[in-house]
């Protein structure tokens, strides 16, 4: 049977969706009507966590439409989508509580406000860090091919061979994950060294900002706040290494390399007959699926 085509229309009537653009058009209004100024610039950490919000609760939606009928392979680019979508959903939200939190603390003290600025800047951005580096230790965890080994001897073998044929399915990775543990270090000691200089930055740097901003009802703008160089530089790069790793993850199992998948499916499967029916098989659903995809 095939599968369900997911239209536009599904993607726009999507609860989780619909849910998600109902509390930044709330959030919004909320945040407008502190009258933020220039200090507009901090919705950055929100608005950007909501765009890999919405591309992976669309792309969690779109996910059947990958797939191609009659084709016992597939292929997740990305992991899992609806993880990734929850994750950035929490990031989102908690995000912009904090704006909006600080907002109002400013209108009500004033007085106390250099440390409090300094406190909610240092919340946003580790929720928007642990956001992205979270994120990149799921895709690699998660990235991969599935194939159902019963499906390839249907496909592959001549008939009879395949009779009796005990489903198992095959769980394949790309080289970058034959790697992961290496990875995953560098990952924790990015997150950690991005951290550590935010925190030096904001409790010990003082008026050296990148970008000055006014407060809530303040016009003319307040010397003393505004986006340090460390913050400017998170908000850019952490999205940026972010898209770098998820293209390449897309290359790897989207539009995979047979040779790359071979040392997994090595670990896997012992019996040679097997493995290089499946090397072939995967020779050949690379075939059709770029076939299908240009058709």
């Amino acid at each position: 049977m095939a599968d369900k085509h997911i239209s536009t229309w599904d993607v726009i009537s999507d609860l989780n969706v619909l849910g998600l653009l109902f509390f930044m058009g709330v959030s919004l209004v909320f945040f407008f009507n502190q009258e933020w100024g220039s200090g507009i610039v901090l919705l950055c950490f929100p608005l950007s966590i909501a765009i890999f919000t919405f591309t992976f609760r669309i792309l969690a939606i779109l996910k059947p439409n990958t797939h191609v009928d009659g084709l016992p392979l597939e292929q997740f680019p990305f992991g899992d989508e609806h993880h990734l979508a929850i994750l950035f959903k929490w990031g989102l939200v908690i995000s912009m509580l904090i704006l909006l939190v600080l907002g109002y603390e400013y209108l009500v003290s004033p007085a106390y406000f250099q440390v409090l600025f300094d406190t909610f800047m240092f919340m946003i951005t580790f929720v928007y860090i642990i956001c992205f580096h979270l994120a990149v230790n799921k895709v690699w965890v998660t990235a991969r091919v599935e194939l159902d080994y019963r499906d390839v001897m249907n496909e592959m073998s001549a008939p009879g061979d395949g009779g009796g044929a005990v489903g198992k399915k095959y769980v394949l990775w790309g080289a970058t994950r034959e790697r992961f543990n290496r990875f995953s270090i560098i990952n924790i000691i990015m997150f950690a060294f991005i951290l550590l200089a935010n925190f030096i930055e904001l409790a010990i740097i003082q008026d050296r900002y990148a970008i000055p901003i006014s407060l809530p009802e303040d016009g003319a703008g307040g010397a003393n706040f505004g986006f340090p160089v460390v913050l400017v530089t998170i908000l850019v790069l952490e999205p940026v290494i972010f898209i770098f790793i998820l293209g390449k993850a897309y290359k790897e199992i989207y539009n995979y390399d047979v040779d790359d998948l071979i040392p997994s499916l090595v670990k896997i499967e012992q019996d040679d007959k097997r493995r290089e029916l499946i090397i072939k098989f995967l020779e050949r659903a690379r075939e059709i699926r770029f076939l299908s995809k240009n058709k």
